[in-house]
């Protein structure tokens, strides 16, 4: 078991071959041009912020599994910010060492390096030991399992009681995590207890005094993703939180409040935030990812695309649409459905169609990033449409060229075919036209129309209308514009009612 030093006295300070930094006394005899670069490696899944590498190294006794992650530029101002102050490998470096002091469990640091040329650092690497038996928090609270085996439920309390404690000690030293997220923290069993180790340590510090609003966002992150968590469980990790938290009643109380009312806030505008609802933004989100190839640049869900694949699907993309069964071929878009990761998807592309078509949607947002913003919305209000999976832009001389929306299949016929069957009873008619006429309605409370409201853009999915199509819909304000939208539906679907005619 190596050392987990708490000072930087403790690491032995390189100058070599352009690397500057520090490495642990253990490992000064690798020689530094291998612990950089080693003959072979594995990369490791990772955020887009980063690239992690496995590989090992032969040491005098025994042979060392290490971890290597590297930290690029993640933008231009990325890159100034980090002329002024010390590189994210640097932070994480500095607040591992502060952690160990305070008897929190890191990855043991190996090396922290880094390459200059002139002011501007190129690379920045930060060098870990393998986590031996540790097991990522959420996959424990998913499965029951470690790497050692399945635990039982005492086993399960214990764990989440002991970080709630652990929590609680560092918040009690004024250490605030930059990025809490139960996939950031590592659990290894030691007999009837339990060792917890805290990763992404980049943006963690340390305070004289910890702010208040600080506890709220380490506990915030937490309740973001607590699905596998019962509510004794929860009661559970806040009684021990609040036991070694030097908090009074009237304190936990408050905080308790401030967690549950700011987690509410934040679940409900995610969608708008973090999927691109306000401001016309874009941005990565925890259960999507961002992803780039040559001339396109994307959207995806991580449960279709992860890692690395994202990048590829970009490349493919059009070629899993030329395989796969054409809905529709026209000038404007062609739409295919094929399968893709065991995936039953559609595939919409948006053709490009002429100087200024491009320039019109590259100032207004193209028609691909319009479903994909209204999908979403829909799903968070639970109104009825094929699930938004990506959406990808294509751009050449600074314009969009096509775009592509990828929604889930819906099996179903459209209203009109479904409503024309010879076999179909009337009142399983008169069920799905009011249905239709519900959904109308929940478009208009909720702001929304759907100016392309036709018999192929609703499809019948079991007995319940699914809207496809949202390229043409729009958000108003105007309740007048909203009232004579819900009157023209309603009197629309009331005639086919009344009539009884088959059609839509």
């Amino acid at each position: 078991m190596l050392e987990s030093y708490t000072n930087f006295k403790d690491y032995i300070k390189v100058n070599e071959d352009g690397w500057t930094g520090y490495i642990h006394p253990a490992f000064r005899e690798v020689p530094l041009a291998y612990l950089v670069n080693p003959d072979s490696f594995e990369k490791v899944r990772s955020s887009d912020t980063a690239e992690v590498y496995r590989y090992s190294v032969q040491l005098s006794n025994n042979r060392e599994t290490l971890y290597l992650k590297k930290y690029p530029y993640r933008s231009l101002t990325d890159l100034v910010k980090h002329l002024l102050r010390p590189s994210r490998a640097k932070r994480a470096f500095d607040a591992g060492i502060m952690l160990q002091k305070h008897g929190v469990q890191t990855p043991e640091i190996v090396a922290f390096l880094q390459k200059k040329d002139g002011l501007l650092a190129t690379e920045n690497l930060l060098i870990t030991r393998e986590m031996k038996d540790a097991t990522v928090i959420s996959e424990v609270l998913e499965s029951n399992q470690t790497s050692q085996g399945p635990i039982s439920l005492k086993d399960r309390r214990v764990m989440i009681a002991g970080f709630g404690q652990t929590l609680g000690q560092m918040h009690s030293a004024g250490i605030c995590h930059g990025d809490l997220r139960w996939g950031n923290i590592f659990a290894a069993r030691q007999g009837s207890d339990w060792k917890f180790y805290l990763i992404d340590n980049e943006r963690t510090r340390n305070y004289p005094l910890l702010p208040f609003w600080l506890r709220q966002k380490n506990l915030v992150q937490l309740n973001m993703t607590t699905g596998n968590l019962t509510s004794t469980e929860r009661m559970r990790f806040w009684k021990s939180y609040i036991q070694t938290s030097n908090l009074n009643r009237t304190q936990s109380r408050n905080l308790i409040k401030a967690v549950l009312k700011r987690t509410h806030r934040r679940v409900q505008k995610r969608s708008r935030t973090h999927l691109g609802f306000r401001d016309g933004t874009l941005k990565s989100h925890w259960n999507i990812q961002s992803a780039q190839s040559g001339d396109r640049k994307g959207f995806l869900l991580t449960a279709f695309c992860k890692g690395d694949r994202a990048a590829v699907f970009l490349q493919q993309i059009d070629t899993l649409m030329d395989s796969g069964t054409v809905l529709k071929d026209d000038v404007a878009a062609r739409v295919v459905r094929c399968t893709y990761n065991h995936w039953d998807i559609v595939i919409k592309r948006y053709n490009h169609q002429g100087f200024w078509h491009s320039l019109r949607h590259t100032i207004k947002g193209s028609r691909a990033k319009k479903c994909w913003r209204f999908g979403h919305l829909l799903t968070a209000l639970k109104i009825p449409c094929a699930a938004p999976i990506g959406v990808i832009e294509e751009w050449k001389l600074g314009f969009i060229w096509r775009s592509y929306i990828l929604n889930a299949f819906v099996e179903g016929p459209n209203i009109q075919n479904y409503l024309r069957q010879a076999d179909l009873p009337e009142h399983k008619k008169h069920a799905v036209l009011e249905k239709t006429q519900t959904l109308a309605a929940q478009l208009a409370e909720n702001n929304m129309i759907h100016n392309d409201f036709k018999h192929c853009n609703l499809l019948i999915h079991g007995d319940s209308p699914v809207l496809i199509d949202l390229d043409s819909m729009q958000k108003y304000h105007s309740r007048w514009i909203l009232s004579l939208y819900k009157r023209k539906m309603d009197n629309k679907i009331r005639k086919r009612i009344q009539d009884g005619k088959s059609g839509f």
